[in-house]
């Protein structure tokens, strides 16, 4: 009888992921649990240790592992590899995590959003002990694995670079026209859609939710505009207690 179980079980978690891709998917719809608020990283440029913290944050919750709100400040005053706020690099980011792991908002709060940093604490706001949580394998997808991925286990961060144009964004599927570089950023994959006759992919950025829709992002998929499709990244062992 178990091994009948066990085997219904296998079947029906291998049909639902290898039906065909939906047409549109939302993590947050998928996992109700995964927090919908959309964090600002203000005038700090650290785009990457919010976005980061983010991912590992809502993979925790779809691992069932989840500790609440993942702090930012953690990220960016106790990241000895990267440049505080003035540089965003997700490889650094998701080593830290994998060396040092990553507290809770609770007990580092986000206090850099002026761009200054304080020295990284040795213990919680409250001055109780600091408890971290580290992953253990960081894996890169590619377009073409990367959305199966996303509806197994939740949403993964990637990079793109930022023009002038970005500014202006409001709603509907982006696509780069005017304007200079500004740099590059990141931002979280909540997963994809389509609008009109364009395919998109739903990204959550690091501005809060006065940019563009309520902080989201759909920017133009299936042809790796700014770059968006060279860097999906995301933590596929959590939850290791630091």
């Amino acid at each position: 009888m178990i091994r009948f179980i066990n085997f219904v079980i296998f079947f029906l978690i291998s049909k639902k992921f290898s039906d065909p891709i939906p047409e549109t998917f939302d993590a947050r719809d998928h996992w109700p649990k995964i927090n919908r608020t959309v964090r600002s990283i203000s005038n700090c440029g650290q785009t990457c240790a919010l976005i980061q913290a983010s991912v590992v944050e809502d993979r925790m919750v779809v691992s069932g592992c989840s500790q609440g709100t993942l702090s930012i400040q953690d990220m960016v005053s106790c990241n000895r590899i990267d440049d505080k706020c003035n540089k965003c690099n997700w490889e650094n980011q998701f080593l830290h995590i994998r060396q040092s792991g990553i507290t809770t908002e609770e007990c580092l709060p986000w206090v850099s959003g002026d761009g200054r940093v304080p020295f990284c604490r040795k213990v919680c706001q409250n001055k109780s002990p600091i408890k971290r949580w580290k992953v253990d394998s960081i894996t890169k997808f590619t377009a073409a694995n990367v959305q199966e991925e996303i509806m197994r286990n939740g949403p993964v961060s990637t990079t793109f670079i930022e023009y002038k144009d970005l500014s202006e964004y409001k709603s509907g599927v982006y696509t780069h026209k005017t304007g200079d570089e500004v740099g590059k950023v990141a931002a979280k994959v909540l997963g994809w859609g389509v609008e009109g006759e364009k395919k998109y992919w739903l990204l959550q950025t690091a501005w809060g939710e006065s940019f563009g829709e309520k902080g989201l992002l759909k920017m133009l998929r299936g042809s790796n505009s700014c770059g968006c499709e060279e860097n999906f990244v995301a933590p596929v062992k959590l939850c290791i207690e630091g």
